[in-house]
Formats: C-alpha cells, sequence, structure tokens
C-alpha cells in the first residue's frame, strides 16, 4: 500500500474517531449497542447481518494485524509469524505481552474505530428513512 493510501485510510480513521469521540455520537451507544441498530437496519434479516458481522470480523482482524505488524521489528514480526504458523495461541500471547502490546485492546480500538466509521457512512441514509413511531 502507498503512502498516500496509507494516508488517507490513517485521516479516515482519525475523522472517525475524532466524529465518534466529539459528542455528535453517543459514545456509550458506539460502544454497546449493536450496528445495526445504530443505522436503523435492525429488521434485515439474519442470514444477512451473520454475512456482514462475519465480513466486520474480517476488516478488524486485518486492520489489527496491519497495525500489530507497523508496532513490530523484522526481528519480532519473524518471531510472531513463527507462532501464528505453528498455531501456537499462547505463545503468541506470551510473545506480544513480553513486547508490552495489548492484542485485546487494539481489537477493541479498531472495532470502535470501524464501527464509527460504518455509523457515519449510514448516517446519509438514515436521514432519508422516514421516521419510526
Amino acid at each position: 500500500m502507498g503512502k498516500a493510501s496509507d494516508d488517507s485510510s490513517t485521516n479516515t480513521q482519525q475523522a472517525a474517531a475524532a466524529t465518534a469521540f466529539s459528542g455528535q455520537i453517543d459514545t456509550s451507544d458506539l460502544i454497546s449497542e449493536d450496528i445495526f441498530k445504530l443505522v436503523g437496519l435492525e429488521s434485515m434479516n439474519e442470514a444477512e447481518k451473520q454475512r456482514l458481522y462475519g465480513q466486520f470480523e474480517e476488516t478488524i482482524r486485518n486492520r489489527v494485524i496491519a497495525r500489530l505488524f507497523d508496532k513490530l521489528t523484522d526481528e519480532q514480526a519473524e518471531e510472531f509469524a513463527k507462532f501464528a504458523q505453528s498455531k501456537d495461541s499462547a505463545g503468541m500471547t506470551n510473545f506480544l505481552q513480553s513486547i508490552n502490546i495489548d492484542l485485546q485492546l487494539m481489537m477493541a480500538q479498531e472495532a470502535i474505530i470501524y464501527k464509527s466509521e460504518l455509523l457515519l457512512l449510514c448516517k446519509p441514509f438514515k436521514a432519508m428513512q422516514p421516521a419510526q413511531a
């Protein structure tokens, strides 16, 4: 990915996070509410919701992986890759803890950023929906 693309992605994430935490979005709702409820699509059929949840999870996982590898030195990345290839979850966890990386926190942060981006992207469409009685 090129530098301009990286900057654009970072700017989008920062803008979404800034909006989410500036009072335009209730942060407690952002954390606790289902994304489909937040964007007014709670009536979507369950099969479609599950398909989209899978895509959301994949996107968040990819963002976490990219962010993780940005933090690792080349040597650390090689060591981490060994644990990943052998599917040694405990080894990965211990390794990341030894270099002060909290993977659970990173995943939570990325999930909140992504959720706020989705909410902002859907906001114009939600505004076009008729008010519910």
